[in-house]
């Protein structure tokens, strides 16, 4: 047996896991090892937000968990949506001071003239801007708050992944407590959606690696 043969579901993402860790040193080392203050802001928080979400999925599955895991695919779409939304919003200085002041990503409202708080909708939307537009980023994300505050959802959910076909014995179907028995092709779907966030956010790290190497190089102090 390989060891190509030896690997489960639950080695794909702490795999993409090592290889954007792996983007991030290529990134930090560009321009000299300079930090600016967009990266120390934004950008290293949330592609580390991202890979701690990233791994609460895995854990999640594996402990078969599936709101839980729903929960981390929330965080991980609002920390790529934090990631595209910096690095293609090119927000001055004065932004992030706000950012700083006022702990919330800004945007510029340009009727007020002043700098406002981003919202979930803006954050999500720059997730999908980056994505391929068969997937509906929007969809998925109001499926995880769903699963995520309570709502109608959790009704439907107490027989878990198991349709209730008998009212009269419905009490017999209920799953209660953490052990969701997540059907194999939901695990794997959700692992793929992961996956292709891993890819985006690959790529926005490459994008801002070659944009850190085209600068003439910072001194160190």
């Amino acid at each position: 047996m390989t060891k190509e043969s030896e690997h489960t579901i639950y080695d794909i993402l702490p795999m993409l896991e090592t290889q954007v860790i792996k983007l991030l040193h290529e990134f930090m080392k560009a321009d000299n090892g300079a930090i600016y203050t967009w990266e120390i802001a934004i950008f290293y928080p949330a592609t580390n937000a991202f890979l701690h979400y990233l791994a609460g999925v895995n854990i999640s599955l594996q402990n078969n968990n599936y709101m839980s895991a729903m929960a981390n695919v929330r965080g991980l779409i609002e920390s790529l949506g934090a990631v595209v939304y910096d690095g293609t919003a090119r927000l001055p200085e004065e932004a992030y001071d706000w950012f700083i002041k006022n702990g919330r990503l800004p945007k510029w409202n340009e009727k007020k003239k002043k700098w406002e708080a981003l919202t979930i909708n803006d954050t999500v939307a720059s997730s999908q801007k980056a994505v391929d537009p068969k997937i509906n980023i929007n969809k998925i994300y109001a499926a995880c708050c769903d699963l995520n505050h309570f709502s109608s959802k959790h009704m439907s959910f107490l027989g878990g992944f198991e349709p209730q076909l008998d009212d009269k014995n419905r009490m017999l179907t209920f799953k209660i407590g953490s052990k969701d028995d997540i059907p194999v092709k939901e695990q794997r779907e959700v692992i793929d959606f992961c996956a292709t966030l891993c890819n985006v956010l690959g790529e926005c790290i490459r994008l801002a690696t070659k944009e850190r190497t085209s600068r003439p190089p910072s001194k160190k102090p």
